[in-house]
Formats: C-alpha cells, sequence, structure tokens
C-alpha cells in the first residue's frame, strides 16, 4: 500500500493542485470580473491554495517518517530484549562450558601426540558445537557481533592450534583459551545492532 501512495504521489499532487486551481478560478469568475481586486483576489487565493497544499504535503511526509523510526525504533527494540533475554544468557553458558572441558582437556594433557588424539578430537567437537551454538541465532539479530565472535573463534582457534605441539605448556595453553574467552565475553556483551 506505501510503495503506491509512493509510485502516485506526484500524479495524486498534480489532481489535487489542478482542482483547486480550477475551483478558484471558477470562483472568483462566478463572483464577477467587475470587481476591481479581480486580480489580486486571485492570486491571492492561489497562494493560499498552495500553501494549504504544501503544509498538507509537509504534514504526511513528517508523520510517515516518524512512523519508520518508529518502527525501526521497536523492532530494534525487540531484538534487544530477544538478545537480553535469550541469546546473551544462552551465548555465555555455551562459552563457559567449552572453555571449563578445555581446561580439563589441558589438564589432562591435551597436545599433538597421537597418545592424546583423543582429547584433541574432543576439544575439536567442543569448539564446533560452541561456535555453531551461539553463531546460529546470533547472526538473525546481529551481523556485526556475529562477524566478530566468528573472527574472534577463528584466531582462537590459529593461536591454540599452533601452540598445541608437542608437550604443550600447560599454563600457555591456558593463557591462551582465557585472553579469548574474555574477548568473546566482551563480544557479546558490547552487542552492536547492525
Amino acid at each position: 500500500m506505501k510503495q503506491k501512495i509512493i509510485k502516485y504521489w506526484p500524479h495524486i499532487f498534480i489532481c489535487v493542485f489542478s482542482i483547486a486551481i480550477g475551483q478558484t478560478v471558477v470562483y472568483f469568475i462566478n463572483k464577477g470580473s467587475g470587481d476591481s481586486q479581480f486580480i489580486t483576489d486571485l492570486i491571492t487565493r492561489i497562494i493560499d491554495i498552495l500553501i494549504a497544499i504544501l503544509n498538507f504535503s509537509v504534514v504526511i511526509f513528517i508523520f510517515n517518517n516518524e512512523r519508520d523510526e518508529r518502527n525501526a525504533d521497536k523492532k530494534e527494540k525487540y531484538n534487544l530484549y530477544w538478545y537480553q533475554t535469550y541469546i546473551l544468557p544462552d551465548s555465555i553458558k555455551y562459552i563457559r562450558k567449552f572453555f571449563d572441558n578445555l581446561e580439563i582437556l589441558i589438564d589432562e594433557g591435551l597436545d599433538m601426540n597421537t597418545e592424546n588424539a583423543e582429547r584433541y578430537m574432543k576439544y575439536t567437537k567442543g569448539h564446533n558445537e560452541c561456535k555453531k551454538c551461539i553463531t546460529e541465532i546470533l547472526r538473525i539479530v546481529s551481523d556485526s557481533t556475529y562477524n566478530n565472535i566468528i573472527d574472534i573463534f577463528k584466531n582462537f582457534q590459529d593461536e591454540f592450534n599452533a601452540n598445541l605441539c608437542d608437550k604443550a605448556e600447560k599454563d600457555n595453553l591456558k593463557s591462551i583459551a582465557s585472553k579469548y574467552k574474555n574477548q568473546m565475553m566482551e563480544s557479546l556483551y558490547k552487542y552492536e545492532l547492525l
């Protein structure tokens, strides 16, 4: 409906304008051309009608813009409510669970040795599940936060795997995990609408 009004707005304006001008001219012709101020009255009447039409157009324009802004605000508030109520708590839960399990795996001896392949598979599976659980819904409400979290997960995996050599230092791995856990939490709490 709105698109039709916007599409035919010039046509509607021209019709209203021509009717107003025509009616004004007819009014003054019927009033009588013997009047000494006929031309002045005609011009004044036309200007009054033009100003009224212009005022009406401005009011409609302002009303439509305010309505669009209110709709955008409602959508942002709805997304923020949805994010704070459901997405943020669940995302925090998944991140904590993943990093708690990762710390246990590090304490048990997570490295690239073939004897520890099962632990490495648990780490990889946990990483992928955590990333999937967080990003699936996050993408719907905030592309910016989604992209930021994806980058943090990628950077974490790159740095963590680079330090996951034979006999990796547990403190170093825990330090890397803690750093990226904090970055993820910070990104989630900063939530960007765009």
